[in-house]
């Protein structure tokens, strides 16, 4: 770092708390020390270690005189002869920090080099009281950057807040380490790290700033560089008492939203929060404590204020054999199996195991739906096809031909009455028929939708948003002229065509694909097929997520009629194979009067 410093510059605090941390925190500070921003005051607190840390921050001290090296204190004021804590260190090395801005850095992290020149520039050209900017993950040397939809810029916490959980994702919110705070506010306020936070102090400590904040900067940048380290302590340990005070947190949090008006419209969203402490509380206690902690961390849940509430919000939102639901459930009515159920699901905890027990349980399920593939007469059938050519017909290619394709629409007029998707469902309709198209094959509008338009026929195309302008697919113009048409309605297949079951994106591939659909198209988008859509391409967590971006029903692939049984199920409803009909009317000589 160049010593002499640019009196102009206003001094940074950035605070590192120590403990066991000597292969690290010589290349933390020395993050700081190459920073392209010369006022840095760097406060290391050695919290009681064991190994070489003290010693290598000292060593470097005569070469660096901004480098601060102070021995965390106890409970007595003496020098900790125990750890203390992250919280306590933190504010040790606060109570020793003069600078005008205050950042915190672990001390197995970096900072980019230029961080420190562009927080400190945004919050003296904006006054804003944090910059927020975004982080990466180091993953076996691999930088990950963990970045948010908002858009960079000035926003009052009000505004802020309107974000959270949606474009502002928890991790973003959570991290200390990924703002800078003006220290006067810090002080004015008598905002500390508490212990009674213990594993989410961090969060607790970003919230209480945002209480008091008037406006946050957001720096659309990853400068914080975050290394995920195997077997870290609060990765690979048991958390004590972790329902309790996480639910602390998150309770703040929650008086957060209520401050600025937003908790009615985030509470969906907040609940699943909640959900989400629940499920990994319960997983931490079965790991790493023992029966009698389980059941008293149940109890403990069971007895909390806002249990019933979310019990009530599980019901409403999560699909029947969710695993969420069931351990929710469970805990206000079957508490004392719980344990058992939580011990085997570690036993079999193998990812394979639990998909194939779905994939058993839901195959009956839909065989008993869908009648295998048997037709009641009054029954209403929704046809998928996928494109119409003049190739031969060949189901394994998923085409037919466009002259079969003619004759097999004549003919099912004659049997039953073409209807759009939506009405498909009303229990006024009986004896009809709709077609659909996955995928968006440019066939649908050089072949189908010439003779469906001739004969009438309502049609749907369940668009993959990836394949649009590419090559043997619709381009957006033919979309949108078949759209003119009143017969015709575009739905969704996600945006690149993925087995939701093995999907690491559901949001990106269900909800974001909507919107962009929406967008592109100018109407509400209400229907989605599920790509492949059999049971052992979807999972109960797709089709929640199906539920939770709004589509107001759900198509499968599997082999089946609309009865009155499968209607109950909308967001996995059956379809009959059009191309194999097709093909079968082929080969019989389908005689068309």
């Amino acid at each position: 770092m160049n010593e002499n410093i640019n009196c102009n510059e206003d001094k940074v605090s950035v605070i590192i708390p120590m403990f066991m941390v000597e292969k690290f925190i010589a290349t933390a500070i020395n993050s700081l020390i190459h920073q392209t921003y010369s006022n840095i005051e760097i406060i290391c607190v050695d919290d009681a270690s064991k190994d070489g840390s003290y010693n290598v921050v000292k060593n470097m001290l005569f070469e660096h005189k901004n480098i601060k090296l102070i021995r965390n204190i106890d409970d007595y004021g003496k020098i900790a002869a125990i750890n203390q804590g992250l919280e306590s260190a933190r504010n040790t090395g606060l109570n020793n920090a003069s600078g005008k801005f205050v950042l915190f850095l672990d001390a197995d992290d970096t900072l980019d080099q230029n961080t420190i020149l562009n927080v400190v520039g945004y919050a003296n050209k904006t006054m804003a009281d944090i910059v927020l900017f975004d982080y990466s993950a180091i993953i076996n040397g691999k930088e990950v950057p963990i970045q948010t939809d908002l858009k960079e810029g000035l926003y009052t916490t009000r505004q802020l807040v309107s974000h959270f959980l949606d474009d502002l994702p928890w991790n973003s919110i959570s991290c200390v380490g990924t703002k800078l705070y003006r220290r006067e506010m810090i002080l004015n306020n008598n905002i500390k790290f508490k212990k009674k936070y213990k594993y989410n102090e961090d969060c607790a400590f970003a919230v209480e700033t945002l209480l008091v904040a008037k406006s946050v900067y957001y720096l659309n940048q990853p400068f914080y560089k975050y290394l995920i380290r195997e077997n870290s302590s609060l990765m690979s340990s048991y958390r004590e008492n972790m329902f309790q005070t996480n639910i602390k947190v998150i309770e703040l949090f929650g008086k957060l939203l209520e401050k600025h008006g937003y908790y009615e419209q985030k509470k969906s969203l907040f609940y699943d929060r909640i959900v989400s402490l629940i499920i990994d509380s319960l997983v931490n206690e079965v790991k790493y404590g023992d029966k009698n902690s389980t059941e008293k961390t149940i109890e403990i849940i069971k007895q909390h204020k806002i249990t019933s509430k979310i019990i009530e919000y599980s019901i409403g939102n999560y699909p029947l054999y969710d695993w969420k639901r069931i351990v929710l459930i469970m805990i206000d009515k079957n508490s004392k199996y719980l344990y058992a159920l939580l011990k085997i699901r570690k036993i079999c905890k193998t990812k394979n195991k639990i998909q194939k027990v779905h994939v058993l349980f839901w195959s009956n399920v839909v065989h008993l739906m869908y009648g295998c593939g048997n037709i009641h007469k009054n029954d209403n059938v929704v046809y998928m096809f996928h494109n119409v050519s003049s190739d031969v017909t060949n189901p394994y290619l998923y085409n037919s031909n466009y002259m079969s394709f003619e004759k097999f629409i004549k003919n099912e007029m004659t049997i039953r009455k073409p209807i759009n998707l939506n009405r498909s469902l009303d229990n006024d309709v009986k004896k009809a028929f709709a077609v659909t198209f996955d995928d968006g094959y440019d066939g649908v509008y050089n072949y189908a939708y010439p003779i469906l338009n001739r004969y009438n026929i309502p049609f749907t195309i369940f668009v993959t948003v990836e394949y649009l302008d590419k090559q043997n697919y619709l381009t957006s113009e033919q979309m949108l002229e078949m759209l003119k048409n009143c017969n015709c309605s575009v739905q969704c297949h996600t945006d690149s065509h993925p087995k939701l079951r093995d999907c690491k994106d559901l949001y990106n591939e269900v909800i974001v694909s909507k919107k962009q659909l929406e967008k592109k198209i100018g109407k509400t988008i209400t229907a989605f097929a599920y790509p492949y859509g059999s049971v052992s391409a979807c999972d109960l967590k797709s089709i929640h997520y199906v539920k939770k971006a709004g589509y107001m029903m759900a198509f499968s692939s599997i082999d089946g009629s609309l009865n009155f049984v499968s209607k109950k199920f909308k967001h996995f409803l059956p379809r009959i194979d059009g191309d194999y009909i097709v093909q079968k009317c082929e080969n019989i000589n389908m005689r068309i009067q």
